[in-house]
């Protein structure tokens, strides 16, 4: 309404200007990763989920150039790990997997060779929206078997930690 206010003051007489919000593409990101020494699990994990929503944000200082995420730019995989390679007290990071909502809650993303794993490829008009993440810590749980909508790993009864992102209203 705000943009719209703006620009409608200043549109030529006999146009219409119509103002459209992006569509939002749904993703859930999972993550194996092992600590240093020392380092506080929950803080670590807190920082994770800090830091890939903060990344993946549209607005200064989301994005790779901290100019807010460019509408319609490939999330991938790679790139989402090492932002999580990046937080103190992370020592390695075992894999980052993609998932996008579906009808019985959430299917793997395909891999794309020219981004070297997983993406979710965005149409010019779309922006990501995290919804989960999960973090499996000095777990020997594979990260393609963790299910970010349990909050935990299936399978091989390793320890993921769920981080619910709540969404705020308008």
């Amino acid at each position: 309404d705000q943009a719209h206010a703006h620009f409608d003051q200043r549109r030529p007489l006999g146009t219409e200007l119509y103002v459209f919000s992006p569509e939002y593409a749904g993703l859930g990101v999972t993550a194996a990763i092992s600590l240093r020494d020392g380092a506080v699990r929950e803080e670590v994990v807190k920082a994770i989920h800090d830091r890939l929503y903060s990344y993946l944000w549209p607005l200064a200082p989301g994005g790779q150039d901290e100019t807010g995420w460019v509408l319609g730019r490939t999330v991938s995989a790679r790139e989402l790990e090492v932002e999580i390679a990046r937080i103190p007290g992370v020592q390695t990071t075992q894999g980052v997997n993609l998932f996008a909502p579906d009808a019985f809650g959430y299917a793997p993303l395909p891999a794309d060779g020219r981004f070297g794993g997983q993406v979710l490829a965005l149409d010019p008009w779309q922006l990501p929206e995290l919804l989960d993440v999960v973090v499996a810590v000095d777990a020997a749980t594979p990260p393609e078997t963790l299910d970010p909508s349990g909050g935990a790993s299936i399978g091989s009864g390793g320890q993921g930690v769920g981080v619910p992102i709540v969404p705020e209203v308008c």
